[in-house]
């Protein structure tokens, strides 16, 4: 950023060049690199204001930490459990007879 300031870009214009780098490479995310977005901005707002990236640093562990914690919490205990009575094998599927 600071280079692009250099060779004359404006504060805006970086920030679109790097939220839109940033998006790029967590698209694998799924829907859920809409989230990185806001953080994006934060973080990249944070930089140009006072050239330090420390709070970027500390912003994106917060923020992966918290994501993380979350999904161990709430999200992945929707997809682990089987209903009741269930019986699957290792596979996944439902045991079948072969004669």
């Amino acid at each position: 950023m600071t280079r692009l300031s250099q060779l004359g870009w404006t504060p805006t214009s970086s920030l679109i060049l790097s939220l839109t780098l940033r998006t790029s490479y967590h698209v694998y995310y799924g829907v859920g690199f809409i989230l990185t977005i806001p953080l994006g901005y934060f973080v990249t707002r944070s930089f140009q204001k006072h050239g330090r990236l420390n709070r970027a640093i500390a912003a994106h562990f917060i923020f992966d930490a918290v994501s993380f914690t979350l999904g161990v919490l709430y999200v992945a205990p929707l997809f682990a459990a089987a209903p009741e009575g269930a019986s699957t094998s290792a596979s996944g599927l439902s045991p079948t007879r072969i004669v």
